[in-house]
């Protein structure tokens, strides 16, 4: 009988290293999956866990806006707040109580039962008071049920009697939600996929088994500098900018100069299996034929990089070092170059660096860790999901910024972490009413803030989730309601929000007829299309500015509509029929106002009755 039941183990160890074979890139690690559940005929022998937790069961304690909810077979966390974590034990993490504490040395392997529909979160474990950290798995945001399987028998500080414990569920994510049923250790990854406690469950498993790869994930990541170079961290948190100042600058991807690794959360690059490099950048301005260089174990390895691509965009470029005889060993000093010597001034954002076993891990990790920020004209730094918008960054100059309400057509619904961090020159924001959350630290270090200038009313204000973290400032300044432009009851005018429109005046119309139907407590003035003021007794036409002006700077403004007029003359004449004639047949295209100024019929859509209705006007 035991033979039977060993040569069944052997089979079953062949099918894993099968699938070993197949290896995609999840979180920090390399990853394998198992796509098919073990019955009862497959289990080989009766397997416990070297040490488990179930959170609906055994308890935890709250900390980081954790808000968790139990059900009979597991725990629902909820993230209000960046960073939210918990800990398996009576306080602060401590496993001294009824679950016992973790025997590091025997139970190598971590597996962690879940289902989350958040998509980029990713899993981090912290042991015996922050000692061992290591960001180790990254989530299957599909809704269903997974487990998850992490090799730890790589780092050198899991090791001996585990007493405090901590499971950071999903630490790069604001808001979120993740459902637990256990978390457990076992002596080796077949103990820990082959181990099912309930062999009753409908839903299918889906294993993945994590093994290391040396990433540098730049933003959160210390590194250090020198010669001259210009180093500022980006307030979106996904990448850093260096700019080029001076001859040959260089960086560590370190805590302390010069660039060993050794001591580092990174830890050194095993360059007999890591031959994969890969590096994610976009150059936003550089002299043409920049390249860059790295340099390693003290300068004894250098080769030269691909050349960048310099349009703006973000690319990524591996590089196989396998064709080059000294990358081996364990390197434990690593230094790149940016830009060559003959570059004088240039600026790249790099958002992560790493070294991997495979091509396929490096190329797949790439896939999954895109940054897919984008940036306005006028500054903002944007992502996008399901078609709403969240502000991430500001690089622009201006002491009012006004948050946009849609940017693409799509609705800015959120203003993320660290949005506006560190700018020292912001006294006012206008904020419109599609916000719905602030994220954590958005106004950290804003020293000059005093003001916000919001759209609604108090109470749609209220509705606002505010991160609790960081925004301390934001109790502090003077927050405005119901400050969007409005007329006053008895005006004739009408104002299409969506478009930014005022529409209803006639030929003739002066400024000061048109201001005086607004009902503001700012002050109102107009502009011409080019942004010039207009004087009172000035005729208002098509794609003039009515403006609300704080201290001689507009927060917001809407764009005048006269039928008819679709030159912005102020009057209607036989050109501004031959202009609805000639969009008519494709040859001079209008569009925005005087777009919709050439609607003299009436309708949705122009057509010839609208340039009869046009002459007809004169």
């Amino acid at each position: 009988m035991k033979t039977q039941k060993n040569l069944i183990k052997k089979y079953v160890a062949m099918f894993v290293a099968v699938i070993l074979l197949f290896n995609v890139a999840v979180g920090d690690f390399s990853v394998i999956g198992y796509a098919e559940k073990i019955d009862d005929s497959q289990i080989t022998e009766s397997i416990l866990p070297g040490w488990i937790w179930y959170p609906a069961r055994d308890g935890y304690c709250n900390w980081s806006g954790l808000a968790p909810v139990d059900s009979a077979e597991y725990t629902t966390f909820n993230v209000l707040s960046f960073d939210g974590y918990c800990y398996p034990g009576p306080n602060a993490g401590s496993l001294v109580g009824s679950l016992g504490m973790i025997d590091a040395d025997a139970n190598k392997f971590v597996r962690v039962r879940y289902r989350t529909s958040e998509t980029g979160g990713t899993g981090q474990i912290l042991a015996n008071g922050g000692a061992f950290q290591e960001t180790v798995f990254a989530w299957n945001g599909d809704g269903e049920w997974h487990d998850i399987i992490v090799d730890l028998s790589g780092y050198a500080n899991w090791y001996g009697e585990i007493d405090w414990f901590r499971i950071d569920y999903m630490d790069n994510l604001a808001w979120g939600s993740i459902d637990i049923e256990y978390v457990a250790f076992f002596e080796t990854a077949m103990d820990a996929y082959e181990w099912t406690e309930d062999m009753n469950v409908e839903e299918e498993d889906n294993f993945v088994v994590h093994e290391g790869n040396w990433i540098w994930n730049c933003a959160e990541h210390s590194w250090c500098y020198e010669n001259s170079l210009d180093c500022e961290v980006s307030s979106s948190g996904h990448y850093v900018t260096f700019s080029k100042t001076g001859v040959d600058p260089y960086v560590y991807p370190c805590e302390d100069f010069p660039g060993e690794l050794s001591e580092t959360v990174l830890g050194a690059i095993n360059a007999d299996t890591h031959k994969y490099f890969l590096m994610n950048y976009r150059i936003t301005s550089a002299d043409p034929g920049a390249y860059g260089t790295i340099v390693a174990n003290s300068g004894r390895f250098e080769f030269d990089m691909q050349g960048y691509v310099q349009d703006g965009m973000w690319h990524t470029v591996i590089v196989d070092l396998s064709p080059v005889s000294a990358w081996k060993g364990i390197v434990d000093w690593v230094r790149f170059d940016l830009f060559n010597d003959n570059i004088s001034d240039a600026s790249i954002d790099l958002a992560y660096v790493g070294f991997f076993e495979s091509e396929q891990d490096a190329e797949d990790w790439a896939e999954q860790n895109a940054v897919n920020e984008e940036e306005t004209e006028d500054g903002f730094i944007y992502t996008t999901e399901s078609d709403e918008v969240t502000i991430i960054g500001y690089f622009g100059t201006e002491t009012m910024v006004k948050i946009p309400s849609k940017i693409d057509g799509m609705t800015v619904k959120h203003i993320g972490k660290d949005a506006f961090a560190n700018c020292s020159d912001l006294i006012s924001v206008v904020t419109p009413t599609s916000v719905t959350s602030i994220g954590a630290s958005a106004f950290v270090e804003c020293n000059a803030f005093t003001d916000i200038y919001f759209l609604g009313s108090e109470a749609e204000w209220n509705e606002i989730t505010v991160s609790p973290d960081g925004n301390e400032l934001l109790s502090e300044i003077s927050v405005h309601f119901d400050c969007s432009i409005a007329l006053d009851g008895e005006s004739s005018l009408k104002i299409d929000t969506d478009k930014g429109f005022v529409t209803g005046a006639v030929i003739g119309t002066t400024v000061s007829d048109i201001i005086g139907q607004f009902a503001s407590s700012y002050e109102v003035g107009a502009a011409d299309a080019e942004g010039n003021t207009l004087e009172a007794d000035a005729v208002i036409g098509t794609g003039c500015k009515v403006q609300q002006v704080i201290d001689g700077v507009v927060f917001e403004e809407l764009t005048t509509v006269i039928t008819g007029d679709t030159d912005g003359d102020g009057a209607v004449t036989v050109a501004d029929a031959q202009i609805g004639y000639s969009h008519l047949l494709g040859i001079d295209i209008v569009s925005g106002a005087y777009a919709e100024a050439a609607k003299a019929n009436g309708g949705n859509t122009m057509s010839i009755l609208d340039v009869m209705a046009i002459l007809n006007m004169i």
